[in-house]
């Protein structure tokens, strides 16, 4: 079994972006969600399916996974393994074309849904020692507790910053799988945890099954 880094965005892809492996991707939307006390979710669509057929022939492959509850709200997660601050300006790019496209020329704007967008981040963009996961929605300026709309948020999730795993937090479960999955077979902790977390060892036995094929 060659190593595969587990923020390469094909193997995220993979994991994350097959229909009949949406509970790994509900887990882990979810898992951000709890983390800001935002509602969970029961169900999604996945719009854009891994193939790697269509992903080999694409000149500019896009890689990012897109999914849709029943309530209309859209969720977008992508990994960047390398960037700078402009990256801020991608993500916020990125949520716009999503928030856009759901509208046709003459729809009415109460057809619009929440977008979120969640970024796995294999460096820092922030620099904020301890803080790994940061979720920006907008605000009124001079008193926070007042948001214009919840149909925007983009999360960050810098792997750099994080650290140690709560083993009662699953997002700390999931960020410590995304750092050391298939670097250290030694590693305690993530025995730990592909032991007491059922998930997670389903993502490491898909992980197995994506470093033994060849094409992939």
């Amino acid at each position: 079994m060659v190593y595969v880094k587990p923020t390469s965005d094909i193997f995220i892809k993979y994991l994350f972006g097959k229909e009949e492996h949406k509970p790994l991707l509900l887990d882990f939307i979810n898992a951000v969600q709890k983390s800001c006390d935002f509602p969970l979710i029961m169900d999604l669509e996945i719009k854009n399916p891994f193939n790697i057929k269509t992903i080999a022939a694409e000149k500019e492959s896009i890689l990012d996974i897109k999914a849709i509850e029943e309530n209309g709200k859209t969720y977008n997660i992508e990994v960047q393994t390398s960037g700078k601050g402009v990256y801020k300006h991608r993500s916020l790019y990125y949520w716009s074309k999503l928030y856009a496209a759901q509208l046709m020329k003459g729809d009415q704007y109460k057809k619009l849904y929440p977008v979120s967008c969640i970024n796995i981040l294999d460096f820092e963009l922030f620099n904020l020692k301890g803080k790994y996961h940061l979720c920006f929605v907008p605000r009124e300026l001079r008193d926070p507790s007042l948001i214009l709309t919840d149909h925007l948020a983009l999360h960050f999730l810098e792997l750099p910053q994080f650290t140690t795993a709560n083993m009662d937090m699953t997002l700390e479960k999931w960020l410590y799988y995304l750092k050391h999955e298939g670097s250290d077979e030694e590693d305690t902790t993530m025995k730990t945890l592909l032991e007491d977390n059922p998930r997670l060892a389903e993502a490491h036995e898909k992980y197995s099954a994506f470093t033994r094929d060849e094409e992939k």
